[in-house]
């Protein structure tokens, strides 16, 4: 009985969920402002009650970060740039009416230049309602303080996977971190040459989506070897990344030795020096 009870509050209470995210709209999904140090400003977010109820609607602010493929991770407490904004004391909006909400930002004097990632949080605000339940929507604020900022990407480790690898495809493991004050865009390729430096495979590589900046990104490319690894001993992959509003490139080799090979030509070399010694030693027993 008590079991039934509780899956009876899961469902209701997941419906319930369900409902707040589909009450309400925000625009615009993503914002980018330019601010000077110890300058404030205010960012508005057009919410749309989109029920047939008027609703209260609170914000707040989170930290941004990124996983592996780029896509962003909201966190609370995760830089100090959240508490520059101060969202407004909650509001109410008629069914079917729109309003927007404030959030007073506040950037302290000496603050380097660069760019700032922060999710502008709306929710709807059910504990006004004694429910206690809340849903949200992010806005992206790419906040952009003036100054004077450099690029720098920075490959912390480009190495041939072994264990991974086949004969057909070749997987490396590539870290880069964005060590920049800015975000930056990426575009990157990779070229696997031979023992006589001519191309075997490769070409360009999808590197994710833009870099935050002080982010990092742990890939696993790949390169379609086809039949090009039979005959080299050892082979050499570049990989080269644009990146930045001015296009600076970084570069980085690994090496992959071709064991099979390697040891065909061993076993040939050791034949012909035994071979050259059986040789000398009969032309001398005839002498």
């Amino acid at each position: 009985m008590m079991k039934t009870i509780f899956c009876l509050l899961v469902f209701f209470f997941g419906l319930m969920i369900g409902d707040v995210a589909n009450s309400f709209s925000i625009s615009p999904g993503k914002i980018l402002l330019t601010i000077d140090p110890g300058s404030s400003k205010t960012v508005a977010i057009n919410i749309k009650n989109t029920e047939n109820q008027d609703l209260y609607f609170v914000g707040k602010v989170l930290g941004v970060r990124q996983d592996n493929n780029g896509r962003p991770v909201f966190l609370s407490n995760y830089i100090a740039a959240e508490s520059w904004v101060v969202p407004q004391s909650k509001i109410l909006i008629k069914k079917d009416a729109t309003d927007n909400f404030i959030f007073t930002l506040s950037v302290p004097k000496n603050t380097p230049a660069g760019s700032y990632f922060l999710g502008l949080a709306i929710a709807q605000d059910l504990f006004s309602s004694g429910v206690g339940l809340t849903g949200q929507i992010v806005s992206i604020l790419n906040l952009q303080i003036s100054g004077d900022v450099s690029e720098e990407l920075v490959i912390n480790k480009w190495d041939f996977n072994k264990a991974k690898s086949n004969s057909n495809h070749f997987i490396f493991d590539l870290n880069l971190d964005n060590k920049s004050k800015v975000e930056v865009d990426l575009t990157g390729e990779i070229i696997v040459y031979n023992w006589r430096n001519n191309v075997a495979a490769g070409g360009p590589e999808y590197l994710g989506n833009t870099m935050l900046p002080n982010t990092g990104r742990f890939l696993k490319p790949q390169v379609k070897m086809d039949n090009n690894f039979r005959f080299s001993p050892y082979y050499t992959a570049k990989i080269n990344i644009k990146y930045g509003r001015l296009g600076l490139l970084i570069s980085s080799e690994a090496v992959i030795l071709n064991w099979k090979v390697i040891g065909v030509g061993l076993g040939l070399f050791l034949f012909i020096i035994l071979g050259g010694i059986l040789l000398i030693k009969t032309r001398k027993k005839r002498v």
